[in-house]
C-alpha cells in the first residue's frame, strides 16, 4: 500500500476511518483510509460498504489513489471467499474511470493484469466445478433411469463433498 503523508493531516488516523464508518461516511472513510496506505484500515472500510452502494462510493474515490484502490481489490480477490463483492467493485471502478485508465493506461497496467490473472483463475475455477457438476448430474439422472426413483436419496449420501463416488 502506498502512503500518501502530503495528502493528509493530523485528524486522519485510523480512529478517525472507524468514526466515518460508524457516521456512514463510506466516502470519506475510504478515502482516508488510501491516504493511510494500511492494508486492515482499508479492509474495514471497504467492507463496510453495502453492495448497493458501491457505485456510489466508487465516484468519491480520489482518482490519485485509483491504482491503490484497483491493487487492493485484485488483493482481496486472491484471498476473500466474498467474490461477487469484490468483482462488483472491480467493474465500477472500471466502469466510472475507464476513460482516465485508458489515458493512463502504462501507470495501470500491471495492476490491470493482477486484477484479469485473478480474475481468470476464478473463472477457471468456477467453470471446473460447472464441469464437476455437470458430470455428477448426468450420472445421477442416468442411475434413475436405470434404478428408478428410490434410488435418488441413497445416490446423493454416496457422494462425498468433492462428488467423487464413495463405495456402494
Amino acid at each position: 500500500m502506498l502512503f500518501a503523508p502530503t495528502d493528509i493531516d493530523i485528524t486522519i488516523t485510523p480512529q478517525a476511518v472507524l468514526a466515518a464508518i460508524s457516521k456512514q461516511e463510506y466516502g470519506l472513510a475510504l478515502n482516508m483510509a488510501l491516504h493511510l496506505g494500511e492494508r486492515n484500515v482499508l479492509k474495514k472500510a471497504v467492507d463496510a460498504i453495502d453492495l448497493l452502494n458501491i457505485d456510489l462510493v466508487v465516484l468519491s474515490v480520489d482518482i490519485r489513489m485509483l491504482k491503490e484502490m484497483l491493487s487492493f481489490i485484485a488483493e482481496e480477490l486472491t484471498s476473500s471467499p466474498h467474490i461477487e463483492y469484490y468483482l462488483q467493485w472491480s467493474y465500477s471502478i472500471l466502469q466510472n474511470y475507464h476513460t482516465l485508465i485508458f489515458k493512463e493506461s502504462i501507470v495501470y497496467l500491471e495492476t490491470l493484469r493482477n486484477l484479469l490473472r485473478v480474475i481468470t483463475q476464478h473463472e477457471k475455477d468456477f467453470m471446473n466445478n460447472c464441469d464437476k457438476n455437470q458430470y455428477v448430474i448426468s450420472f445421477i439422472e442416468k442411475q434413475i433411469k436405470l434404478n428408478g426413483n428410490g434410488m435418488v436419496e441413497e445416490l446423493i449420501e454416496n457422494y462425498d463433498v468433492d462428488g467423487e463416488s464413495v463405495d456402494m
